[in-house]
């Protein structure tokens, strides 16, 4: 995980991380799953209850 001047990592609660994910500059919202291998680049935002699957990519 990493953040930027602009752009903080923010992760709510009740979140479950897969192994193999990068979070890098992004927000993720209350009761997300992110799955094996995920990619969330800076400025990208997960909204409560999200479902990001494996080895997906979000800008």
């Amino acid at each position: 995980m990493g953040g930027r001047a602009h752009h903080p990592v923010v992760i709510g609660d009740s979140v479950l991380v897969g192994p193999h994910t990068h979070l890098n500059g992004t927000h993720v919202d209350d009761e997300v799953f992110i799955g094996t291998g995920v990619s969330m680049f800076p400025g990208s935002r997960a909204g409560t209850g999200c479902e990001l699957r494996i080895n997906s990519v979000y800008m």
